[in-house]
């Protein structure tokens, strides 16, 4: 069912209710899902509640990978909820650990999504700092090669270099 979130919601609705937690292979996969699903639905209070509940998860299993991966989910949800100093965090720490992880692609776009979080609350300078530490990363790791990066890190870049130099 791809992109039939509706139907995909059901079917982890149904697991989730019908399925003992401790039986389900892999459960913070899964809540993780249902929180993308409701968010490609525009459920933005319940995907928010779905993805804390897996970060929560991931938390008690010390799993770092999905902590990480969940902070850019949960930072995305509350940005679209316009709670910009809410999803600051969530992006810090996907950042952070993405480092650890070497996962280079998710710290960049993170860090322009980061970027992107400053500009929102008129904090041109920390924006254009973190626009700035995302190129870098990028160019330092190659990572101009790699299309998901591009597609996501520049348009959030261009908007706060566009922004920091109508300020000076």
């Amino acid at each position: 069912y791809f992109r039939d979130f509706n139907t995909a919601r059901k079917y982890f609705m149904e697991c989730w209710i019908s399925v003992p937690h401790e039986q389900i292979d892999n459960p913070i996969s899964k809540m993780n899902t249902l929180g993308l699903c409701l968010r490609n639905l525009e459920m933005w209070d319940s995907s928010a509640y779905y993805l804390n509940k897996a970060r929560e998860w991931a938390i008690q299993n010390h799993d770092t990978t999905w902590i990480g991966i969940i902070g850019g989910n949960l930072g995305t949800i509350y940005d679209e909820l316009k709670q910009y100093d809410k999803a600051i965090p969530p992006f810090l720490t996907d950042i952070e650990l993405s480092l650890k992880k070497r996962e280079y692609g998710s710290a960049a776009r993170a860090m322009s999504a980061v970027a992107q979080l400053y500009l929102k609350v008129n904090k041109k300078q920390e924006a254009f700092t973190w626009a700035n530490k995302s190129i870098a990363l990028i160019y330092e790791q190659s990572l101009w090669k790699e299309s998901r990066t591009i597609r996501a890190a520049y348009p959030e870049i261009a908007n706060v270099l566009a922004a920091f130099r109508r300020s000076e």
